[in-house]
Parts: structure tokens; sequence; C-alpha cells
């Protein structure tokens, strides 16, 4: 009982890490340089700061990192089959969910419009975050960083699929005074769709006991995301 609560504490450390104090330090470094930028020379400050975040995070997991690349390379035809098996239906219940919640609220989620702005603005970085850094990065704070912290699947995929639903959900408050917020309530169902595709992901490593699965199949979504995105903007 107490590696567990040891675990979680060390998992929440870590996402503190990578919501708040990377961020922040990142910022007081490229900040003054990044306001006096041009668009490309922005774009390859914020590509900087995520992959340095991504490679920080690595570093802490390293060990279980790299041993499940090793043992990826050797099974990774069973970890897909048995990933994209959960990812589908995560996938269907967050397509299903979305359709009905789009309908009720007459638009789309405050997240993918920030998304949408982003791919605008700075399409070299919105690209290298969503499809290939932001994945893996996720990956590592949502799923592997709680995995040891339960022994059971179900506990562990309802606190992974909810905490990832939870967080962009949250980044569509994030800055709104509250009567704005009353005004959007609609945004809260949105932790529907986002968590069932988190469970998903958490059920598929859990499974599989191979973070290079979800990662996989989390990059091959985003990409898919970003392309329809493109295609619709």
């Amino acid at each position: 009982m107490k590696e567990k609560i040891k675990n979680f504490v060390i998992g929440i450390l870590v996402f503190l890490l990578y919501f708040k104090a990377l961020p922040i330090i990142l910022s007081v470094i490229f900040g003054p340089s990044f306001k006096s930028s041009s668009k490309m020379i922005s774009n390859i400050y914020l590509s900087l700061a995520e992959i340095i975040i991504f490679l920080i995070l690595f570093f802490i997991f390293r060990k279980t990192i790299i041993n499940d690349i090793k043992k990826f390379k050797t099974d990774y035809k069973k970890n897909l089959d048995t990933g994209f098996k959960y990812y589908f239906v995560g996938f269907l219940v967050m397509v299903t969910s979305n359709l009905v919640i789009n309908l009720i609220s007459g638009g789309l989620p405050t997240n993918e419009s920030v998304n949408r702005e982003y791919l605008k603005m700075y399409p070299l970085y919105s690209v290298i975050a969503m499809v290939f850094v932001g994945p893996l990065v996720e990956e590592i704070v949502f799923r592997l960083g709680f995995r040891k912290a339960f022994s059971k699947c179900l506990p562990y995929c309802i606190f992974s699929g909810l905490f990832f639903g939870g967080l962009h959900v949250y980044t569509a408050f994030e800055g709104m005074q509250f009567a704005e917020m009353l005004k959007n309530w609609i945004q809260v169902l949105y932790i529907i769709p986002y968590s069932a595709l988190g469970c998903a992901f958490a059920k598929a490593y859990y499974e599989t006991d191979n973070i290079c699965t979800t990662m996989c199949i989390h990059m091959l979504h985003n990409a898919l995301t970003v392309f329809l995105i493109l295609v619709t903007m």
C-alpha cells in the first residue's frame, strides 16, 4: 500500500512538472526572445520547448521506456492488435458522444477551436506538438506515470481516463472569468469523449504492458485529427 501511495505521489509530481513547472521555466528562458521574434522563429522556439519537455520526461522514465522499445520491436504486431482493439471502442464512444454534445451546444469543443487557431498561427509547432511530441508526453504523464500506483485494471483505467479528459476540459476554461465559465458550462460534457479515449489508451497499456503501444496509436489518432482539421479549415 505504501509503495502504491509513493508511486501515486510520483505520478502527481511528474504531472505538475509537465503542466506547471517546465512551462514556467521555459517561458522565462525563451519568453523575451519569443515575443520579439518572427512567426518562423516563434515556431522553432515553441517546438524546441516541447521537445525539451519530452526529453526531461523521457529521462525520468528512461529505463522503462528503453526496455519497452526493445520488447516492442520483437512483438509489435501483437501489441498493436491488442491496442487498436481497445482504441476503436474508445474512438467509437468518443465520436458518438462528440456528435451528441455538438448537437446540444451547436459548436466545437474549445480545445479543438484552440488547436485550429494554433495550426493557423504556428503550423510547424502545431504539427510537431500534436502529432509527434504531444502524444509521447501525454502517454508518459497519464499512462506510464500512474501505472505502478494501481494494481487493478478498472481503477487505473478510470483514473487515467478521467485525469486525461479532465485536463483537456480544464484547458478550455483556463483564463475565463466565472461568468464566462457559467456561460460555457456545456464544455464540461466534453470530459466524456476525451475520457473515453484516455480509458481506451489506459486499457491498451495495461493489457500489453508496453507504453510504445499507446504512444504509436495516440500519434496515429492525433495525425488523423490534424489531417481532418486541415482539410476542413
